[in-house]
């Protein structure tokens, strides 16, 4: 039970973190990621990388945004 109590911690967290990066990333009307978010109101055009290069962090995100979605059958962005 308290092993099972602790995924279940991990899960809404990993949820919850997932939402903030919608929210502060995703583009709604062209679908995909923006590389930076839209807080910055000096900053003229926010870019969507299609190739990542040696940055690891895209892919973990992806990973993780898959297995995600994976365990929760979710499928929002398509």
């Amino acid at each position: 039970m308290k092993a099972d109590m602790r995924q279940s911690e991990w899960l809404e967290w990993a949820i919850e973190l997932q939402n903030k990066m919608d929210k502060l990333f995703w583009d709604e009307k062209g679908g995909a990621y923006f590389s930076v978010d839209g807080g910055d109101e000096t900053l003229v055009l926010r870019l969507k990388e299609d190739y990542d290069g040696a940055e690891p962090s895209y892919v973990c995100r992806d990973n993780t945004l898959f297995k995600l979605f994976s365990t929760l059958s979710i499928n929002n962005h398509n």
